[in-house]
């Protein structure tokens, strides 16, 4: 309440009190008569004249009416103006939400596209790279068989890319398909970079249907960084159970790299740690002159779920 409002408000109540002051004086009897104040003019009334007295009274209640009225009707509009705030306030908060969720699902995408797709469509070249040499050598039934597996993984990219631009749902895949996706992917290279798979058979069914196609995003842009880069002889894919969590590790002989130098200008190692990250895993991206190279990703497990799932086997 401001300054001019607080001195009408006092005044208004002085008026007021005095007002009911007098009344009540009138009727104790101890007032003869009332000086009524009209504009610039003052007149007299005697007891005699109750009539005028009478009206007097009831003007004053009139305004007193009139007065809450108007109170009322700025209560009103206090609570209407309070309402509508709160109202764009929540919208204002709503539009957050729903522009957190697009900006979310568009680096999911991307991470999806970099991870999945492409890396799925160099692999598959790199295969048919091979069966055109084999074709050269004259091995026509390993190209043949070389080709005919590029085709099936085409087949799978191209339905990918159709799970992507198809409203609803993320594309997962099941548990119990991760070790026979790993298997197609330590493949995909074709012979001459070929994985060494070394898979608990129980680990995989301790992973939701999240977890396993997050997991397999992770090895596939790790598999895919090792074929590239790494000149390596032998490498390893890994897939185990530790006390407390599943051990996943995608490993080479090749080259190596530098950790921080790639994570700072490549997608695809921020891309391996934020997927590592959004579930609660650790990753350990390592590389050191004269040792192997690769990736760790520890997946918590309660231990008692995998005693029960030692105890079902």
């Amino acid at each position: 309440m401001n300054k001019g409002s607080a001195r009408r408000s006092t005044k208004r109540n002085s008026w007021l009190q005095e007002a009911e002051q007098t009344l009540r004086a009138i009727k104790a009897g101890d007032v003869d008569g009332l000086v009524v104040s009209v504009g610039d003019s003052r007149k007299v009334f005697t007891l005699n004249d109750e009539q005028l007295l009478r009206k007097v009274q009831t003007e004053l209640q009139q305004r007193v009416r009139e007065r809450t009225a108007k109170l009322s009707q700025l209560n009103q509009k206090l609570k209407d103006e309070i309402f509508l705030r709160k109202r764009t306030e929540q919208e204002l908060r709503n539009n957050e939400i729903r522009l957190q969720a697009f900006i979310e699902a568009r680096e999911r995408l991307s991470r999806d596209l970099h991870d999945n797709i492409i890396q799925s469509i160099y692999g598959i070249g790199l295969s048919i790279e091979e069966c055109r040499e084999l074709f050269e050598e004259n091995r026509s039934r390993q190209a043949i068989v070389g080709l005919t597996r590029a085709i099936t993984n085409l087949n799978s990219v191209m339905a990918a890319v159709r799970a992507h631009l198809t409203p609803g749902e993320p594309l997962l895949i099941t548990s119990k398909h991760l070790a026979s996706s790993l298997e197609r992917l330590a493949g995909m290279g074709g012979a001459r970079y070929a994985f060494s798979l070394n898979l608990k058979r129980l680990a995989p069914g301790l992973l939701t249907d999240q977890e396993a196609t997050e997991l397999l995003a992770i090895a596939q842009e790790a598999i895919s960084n090792s074929v590239r880069h790494s000149k390596a002889r032998e490498r390893i894919v890994r897939l185990g159970l530790r006390a407390g969590h599943i051990l996943f590790e995608v490993t080479d002989d090749g080259v190596g790299f530098d950790p921080q130098s790639a994570t700072a200008k490549g997608h695809g190692l921020r891309n391996m740690g934020a997927r590592a990250k959004s579930l609660g895993w650790q990753i350990e991206i390592f590389s050191k002159s004269n040792m192997r190279s690769g990736i760790k990703v520890k997946i918590p497990k309660k231990t008692s779920r995998s005693k029960q799932r030692d105890h079902a086997a």
